[in-house]
């Protein structure tokens, strides 16, 4: 098929797989069924919901006590940030916050992919960062989020790992 003249070439997907690291997702095995997917999805869900609110309980509460939140600008890079513990997390969303007022940046969450690693569960989801800017709406940012999530005590999933990587646009 030719190419389109008006359709910019599109880059290469960086390879995540050999990123140290960070969670992988074992293809062999079948994905989640019945409460477990849908219980896994939501605290997904939530964490691309919650991380624009203004108060930070709820996205705190989608993630273990101990939990990680770390973040790379390109596949091959080592984290930028790492957030180790509830209170990390905290004083990193306040900061966050200030610098981005919530109602001026949206995450999406798109195509996520789990599957069961002993009595854990493997993610792989896309993410997009929405801002509005100069009266629209711009794509800041497209990327992974490789996640492993637990089961609490109270029978929900909350996120232990989650290492954000950014696809585009290349840093």
């Amino acid at each position: 098929m030719p190419d389109h003249p008006d359709v910019p070439d599109v880059p290469d997907v960086p390879d995540v797989s050999n990123v140290p690291n960070v969670p992988e997702v074992p293809d062999p095995a079948p994905p989640p069924s019945g409460t477990d997917l849908f219980g896994a999805l939501d605290a997904l869900s939530a964490s691309a919901q919650t991380i624009d609110l203004p108060d930070p309980d709820a996205w705190l509460d989608g993630y273990t006590d101990d939990g990680v939140f770390r973040f790379r600008p390109t596949a091959d890079a080592d984290d930028l940030f790492r957030l180790e513990g509830r209170e990390a997390r905290r004083q990193w969303f306040a900061e966050h916050r200030a610098r981005v007022p919530a109602g001026a940046q949206v995450h999406l969450l798109a195509n996520p992919r789990l599957r069961p690693d002993g009595d854990q569960l493997v993610g792989t989801s896309t993410y997009f960062t929405l801002y509005a800017a100069g009266g629209g709406i711009v794509v800041a940012s497209s990327g992974l989020w490789l996640d492993r999530l637990v089961r609490g005590g109270d029978g929900r999933w909350r996120i232990q790992d989650r290492c954000a990587v950014r696809v585009m646009p290349a840093s």
